[in-house]
Formats: structure tokens, C-alpha cells, sequence
């Protein structure tokens, strides 16, 4: 006879579920908004957009992560 716990447990993801779907999660969202703020923003130099894009997409989440630390400095304010 199944105990009630095992009963509530069926189905329920762990500790590598939970860790594995946050990292597809945050590897197909980061780079999805990165691409967004890179093509709605305005750099300096034309080919500074096209290479970033490249970058987030050839390298997702590590192109994601160097490019809000980096390349978002780079943007132009909209008061320029």
C-alpha cells in the first residue's frame, strides 16, 4: 500500500528538474531580450548592433551576459 507522501510526490520535479528548466528557461529568454534592447537601440558605430547581435546569438546565454554588463553602456541616450 503507497503512503500518502509517495502519493503527493508523483509527478513533482527535484532539485535537477528545477535546476535544468531555469537554465533552458534563462537560455531562452535572456538572449530573446538582448536581441530586443539590441535592435531598438542606437550605437555609436552601425556595425557595433551587427556584431552584438552575433554575439548573443553564436554564444546565448555567455553573448547575453557580457552584453547587458558591456555593450550596454555602449548605447547612445535617446537625448542625443
Amino acid at each position: 500500500m503507497m503512503k500518502l507522501m509517495d502519493l503527493l510526490a508523483i509527478g513533482l520535479p527535484g532539485g535537477g528538474e528545477i535546476l535544468f528548466i531555469l537554465i533552458i528557461t534563462f537560455g531562452i529568454i535572456l538572449p530573446i531580450v538582448a536581441i530586443i534592447d539590441i535592435a531598438g537601440a542606437q550605437f555609436k558605430e552601425g556595425v557595433t548592433k551587427v556584431l552584438w547581435v552575433a554575439i548573443v546569438i553564436f554564444a546565448p546565454i555567455i553573448g547575453s551576459i557580457i552584453y547587458f554588463l558591456i555593450g550596454y553602456k555602449q548605447k547612445l541616450n535617446k537625448n542625443n
